[in-house]
């Protein structure tokens, strides 16, 4: 089980980065749009679009991996992969902001 969630990752990483790099540029070319001194809003708003459509598929990519990693996984161990993201997800601020509080103010 420990070699196939690895391999699942592995692959995801890949794809996790090419995805990241497709958002870079998608960024990229929205900030050269909203440089311009009188930007295209027809073109902007495509571009939001497309930076819409990029950051749905990475949810979606990461929603796969992560089942593809539980459907390998005991249910003790399932318990303990929620409760890992569970503390993870506790320390990003923007989770907080979400959510009321820090880590200690639950």
């Amino acid at each position: 089980r420990l070699e196939a969630v690895r391999a699942i990752l592995a692959d995801s990483k890949t794809a996790r980065e090419q995805q990241r790099e497709e958002m870079k540029s998608a960024f990229k070319e929205m900030h050269a749009m909203l440089e311009q001194d009188t930007p295209d809003e027809a073109a902007v708003m495509r571009q939001a679009e497309v930076l819409g459509e990029l950051r749905t598929e990475g949810h979606k990519a990461m929603l796969h991996t992560l089942l593809a990693v539980r459907a390998e996984l005991t249910p003790e161990q399932r318990v303990q992969l929620r409760e890992k993201m569970r503390a993870d997800m506790s320390r990003r601020p923007w989770w907080h902001r979400r959510h009321g509080g820090g880590p200690d103010e639950r």
